[in-house]
């Protein structure tokens, strides 16, 4: 959402991306964004023969520069008679939550540019912006998604994710952190106030996050940071858009959700200490299985150990990971 007075309109796109045609109007519609969550574009249009097939288990759906795959559709008549199609979509990204691109394990040292690209490696999806350069070493021990690879190394970073297409860029705050007065103009219509004592921010402070819509227009983006006074609810706080809600054909409907704490799935089992990695050297990725027991594998994949109820083997390998 950034005010402007064009609105986007759907494209729909052939699995191969090849541009088929532009969704005109929409019955509704609803592009939501979560940083480092959510990435979703829902929408109901009217059945036409050119609609009925276009909306298929195929095609793709652009907006803007971004893409999102068909996850599901419904094609009916609705309480008045009316033939309908429902869309449900997923980001483009999603993708990589695919069973082809798990891995049973990861272990990388590197910069986060180093890593990143390690992470994405044989997706299809490439390296765009990289804010963080500080080497590290980045192990998961358990059997993971490609995107939950990425959300959680971001998240290590105290990064943000953006996606643009198939380019993914890890930043070190989404939106602009120049503050924009939300109450101006009385510009709230709806607001609601969530406080939370079992998570709190980094000073150790309460999660309060708020929900909001608009009565006009101005230009937000997720992770804008923004100012509120509101006296009726005891609101006068600095907080950070972490959820939006927006009508690419229709800049007046635009709703978010506000907070001083960015939802995090924090561990730090996730990072090794780097400072006695040296350059070339190795370490082990180990992890525990039903076939193998528990098991530890050098990095370069040369050497391996494993040790279960009925059997413990020392082993060497090719490094190709498969002898």
């Amino acid at each position: 959402f950034g005010g402007c007075c064009e609105m986007s309109k759907l494209k729909v796109l052939s699995a191969a991306m090849a541009e088929i045609g532009t969704i005109e109007s929409v019955l509704s519609i609803s592009r939501t964004e979560v940083i480092n969550a959510d990435n979703t574009l829902s929408f109901s249009a009217s059945l036409t023969d050119e609609m009925s097939e276009w909306i298929n288990d195929t095609n793709c759906i652009g907006l803007d520069a971004d893409y999102f795959d068909i996850a599901k559709y419904k094609k009916g008549q609705d309480d008045n008679g009316d033939l309908t199609a429902n869309v449900d979509c997923e980001h483009v990204s999603y993708r990589l939550n695919k069973s082809d691109y798990d891995l049973e394990y990861f272990t990388e040292t590197g910069t986060p540019t180093t890593i990143l690209t390690a992470i994405l490696s044989g997706t299809g999806f490439v390296v765009g912006t990289v804010e963080f350069s500080a080497s590290t070493t980045y192990s998961i021990q358990q059997a993971m998604s490609r995107r939950g690879l990425l959300v959680q190394f971001a998240e290590l970073l105290g990064g943000e994710l953006l996606f643009e297409g198939f380019t993914v860029s890890i930043l070190t705050q989404r939106g602009s952190s120049t503050a924009k007065d939300l109450m101006a103009g009385r510009n709230i219509t709806v607001i609601s106030k969530t406080y939370d004592k079992t998570t709190l921010d980094d000073n150790g402070n309460p999660t309060v996050s708020y929900e909001c819509s608009l009565i006009n227009p101005m230009a937000l983006a997720l992770g804008d940071v923004v100012t509120m006074a509101y006296a009726k609810l005891g609101i006068g706080v600095t907080l950070r858009i972490v959820s939006i809600t927006t009508n690419p054909y229709n800049q007046y409907e635009v709703s978010f959700a506000v907070s001083n704490t960015v939802p995090t799935v924090e561990d730090a089992a996730y990072e090794i200490a780097t400072s006695t990695v040296s350059k070339d050297a190795t370490y082990n990725g180990c992890r525990i299985g039903p076939v193998n027991g528990f098991e530890a594998v050098r990095n370069d994949k040369k050497a391996r150990a494993y040790f279960r109820s009925d059997e413990m083997k020392f082993q060497s390998g090719d490094g190709s990971g498969t002898s």
